[in-house]
């Protein structure tokens, strides 16, 4: 990855040292140096797309079943930990307090199925201001309720 960093991209790279972001990265997962394993940037598409759906970001070919990761985690605490800042106001992101630690309840399956593109009970809007970011674990029930032409520019990584 050395080759590919250049002047110009080396700052985007160093954001990710910075000591709030690599070092609460740190400390979340109890480890004196966490390795940094993606950098993206969300960007607003040219044409509305209306909200994502409800979903906690496993790709299941590649992970246990939720509920052995949830037992993983509870039991040996997270691996990886996953940052959204954003560089303008930015309230798309909703997640579930609490859902990594479990799997959906009755109530939320219900709505998802009904219409995954609204809040389900006990969703929560993130509010950001420029500057601001948000951590959470890849379980996390979570939804991208606005991903219309509105600018957006979001820097995304774990």
């Amino acid at each position: 990855m050395s080759t590919l960093i250049d002047e110009q991209s080396a700052k985007a790279v160093e954001t990710w040292l910075f000591p709030k972001i690599h070092g609460t990265s740190s400390a979340l997962l109890d480890v004196p140096d966490a390795a940094e394993t993606e950098m993206m940037l969300m960007c607003n598409p040219v044409h509305d797309h209306g909200p994502a759906r409800w979903h906690r970001d496993m790709y299941p070919p590649y992970c246990a079943p939720l509920r052995g990761y949830i037992d993983d985690i509870l039991e040996n605490g997270p691996r990886y930990v996953q940052w959204n800042i954003t560089l303008y106001y930015d309230d798309t992101l909703w997640v579930v307090p609490g859902s990594h630690k479990r799997i959906n309840t009755p109530e939320e399956d219900a709505q998802i199925l009904e219409d995954p593109h609204s809040p389900v009970p006990g969703g929560v809007q993130t509010r950001l201001k420029a500057g601001d970011g948000v951590v959470y674990m890849l379980p996390i029930l979570h939804w991208g309720s606005n991903y219309s032409a509105k600018k957006r520019r979001c820097i995304h990584g774990g």
